[in-house]
């Protein structure tokens, strides 16, 4: 059913009720407003704040400082066009900020100057809604009383006196009790059917203002994602170019000399270390390029998220460079210590004006960040797609896959970490063709304790996530009795042996490989 919703208004007071003393109130509240402004941009306004004001630059600085998501994109006011743009930017991101919409005010009332007093009140009530939200910079009005001319006063008076506050009463009327009281209004068949089109007009009318509404909402969610987008194509330009230095300043001269015999540092070093970057270059060439193309023909409808897809596959060549990492860091310290000639090169390197002093170690550090940041900088632009824009489920798409090579890096490098751990950990086990070591990425240390066997000899047994691990400790070795997986593994209590107390026995498939005896009962139920 078709339902009309209407709210009525009322006049706060003519010219003549609003005292002197208000109005000194308001050019209090008008120049703390000011005073809070500045502090907020650090800036100094001059004392015209309309002037200032008017063109909605300040405005919309203002409330990128209290949220740099609000404005995305603040005009050149060098057209009254582009001016009103700004003043309608700052009114949608007041209205997001959480302004009521009988706090907010007309284009025309700060552009033509003809309600200044509702252009204050609005800014009062962003820097409420600030404080509330914990931005520490809080509007005061000033306490000494502004000097105003006559002219001021009354004109003061005369936008008070427009200014409308809601009431709280709303109700709808249904479409059969609409009609019969048109019907009541009209009095004959004729003017009633004058009515229904007036109707329909103004329908028509609230129809085009809710389009209106929409098409600067996604306007201003097409300037917010070509800003993304615009950073996107800057970080990414910055970061083939530093990979690319990485490569020709510091990587080709090593491995040069490596060739010839005479090379600073060996070949198997210069792998550890820049592992596989040259491949990530090409790769991230190519993907670049795919950005430029599509930026060099940019348009709000422009699609980005098939370039993620096709290349996402490709980020997986970034596995072997982040696990490798840490290894090749501490690679670095160690030749750079070893070798004044390998410090001297890097230092050369560094110094270099294009290198704009990025030293190896941060050229080093920014494939490992890149594809995270990729993933960030997909859920932003997401955020500013509309669901029936064209590109939005192509972004879906590409977001989850970027969240997938970004797990997938995580989960190698996890691996790397855990079999150098375990390798560690297990570099003084003494192992035999019985219990053959075999090294598991996924392999985590639960917990481990020496105990006396029943025979009365110091042994130690390692529990990890699949399996356990015993022997008997001699000198700084572990001879390594048994590699039990763990779902074949049976722990129970145990009788005591002679001296020998809180025991459990290790079964293998049920049958019992050996006794230990731990020094307390609280021990042993850790283990049982």
């Amino acid at each position: 059913s078709t339902g009309a919703c209407f709210s009525s208004f009322f006049f706060m007071a003519t010219i003549k009720k609003i005292s002197d003393d208000r109005v000194m109130e308001f050019a209090r509240s008008r120049a703390g407003i000011k005073t809070w402004i500045e502090e907020v941009l650090s800036v100094k306004l001059s004392p015209n704040l309309h002037y200032d004001l008017k063109n909605g630059v300040v405005l919309c600085f203002l409330m990128n400082e209290l949220d740099p998501t609000l404005v995305p994109l603040v005009e050149k006011p060098d057209q009254p066009l582009r001016a009103k743009q700004n003043i309608s930017a700052f009114l949608k991101a007041a209205q997001d900020y959480g302004v009521p919409a009988f706090r907010l005010f007309e284009v025309s009332d700060l552009w033509e100057g003809t309600q200044l007093v509702l252009v204050i009140e609005c800014i009062i009530e962003v820097s409420r809604i600030a404080h509330s939200k914990g931005f520490q910079i809080q509007y005061e009005p000033a306490s000494v009383d502004p000097e105003l001319s006559q002219d001021e006063i009354v004109l003061i008076k005369k936008q008070m006196t427009t200014i409308k506050v809601p009431t709280n009463q709303r109700f709808g009327i249904s479409e059969s009790l609409m009609r019969r009281k048109l019907s009541y209004l009209a009095g004959d068949p004729q003017k009633l059917e004058k009515l229904e089109r007036a109707v329909t007009q103004l329908q028509v009318s609230w129809k085009g203002q809710k389009a209106r509404k929409e098409f600067v909402m996604r306007a201003r969610a097409a300037a917010y994602r070509k800003r993304v987008i615009d950073e996107l194509l800057a970080t990414e330009t910055d970061y083939v170019r530093n990979l690319d230095l990485c490569v020709k300043i510091y990587l080709n001269p090593l491995k040069e000399g490596a060739k010839k015999g005479k090379g600073l540092i060996s070949s198997e070093d210069i792998h550890i270390i820049f592992s596989d970057v040259e491949t990530i270059l090409m790769c991230n060439q190519q993907f670049l390029m795919s950005l430029q193309d599509k930026v060099s023909k940019w348009t709000p409808c422009q699609c980005i998220g098939k370039i993620f897809i096709d290349m996402s596959h490709y980020f997986k060549v970034y596995a072997n460079f982040v696990v490798n990492f840490s290894r090749s860091a501490q690679l670095i310290n160690k030749l750079s210590k070893k070798s004044s000639a390998f410090a001297n090169y890097l230092k050369d390197c560094h110094d270099r004006p294009e290198m704009k002093k990025l030293d190896l170690p941060s050229l080093l550090i920014m494939p490992v960040q890149r594809i995270p940041r990729y993933s960030l900088l997909l859920k932003d632009i997401l955020k500013s797609t509309w669901k029936d824009h064209p590109d939005h489920d192509d972004l879906v798409v590409a977001r989850d896959k970027v969240d997938e090579v970004a797990t997938y890096l995580n989960e190698k490098k996890r691996e790397a970490e855990n079999i150098a751990s375990y390798l560690k950990l297990t570099e003084n086990f003494v192992f035999n063709k019985d219990t053959k070591q075999i090294v598991n990425g996924s392999r985590k240390l639960l917990k481990n304790g020496n105990m006396m066997n029943e025979k009365g000899k110091e042994v130690a047994i390692f529990l990890f996530n699949d399996v356990i691990i015993w022997g008997r400790c001699k000198r700084r070795d572990l001879i390594v009795k048994e590699v039990i997986p763990i779902e074949d593994a049976v722990i129970d209590v145990c009788a005591n042996v002679k001296k020998l107390e809180f025991g459990f026995q290790l079964a293998k498939k049920e049958k019992v490989s050996a006794r230990f005896f731990c020094k307390s009962d609280q021990e042993r139920g850790e283990w049982v």
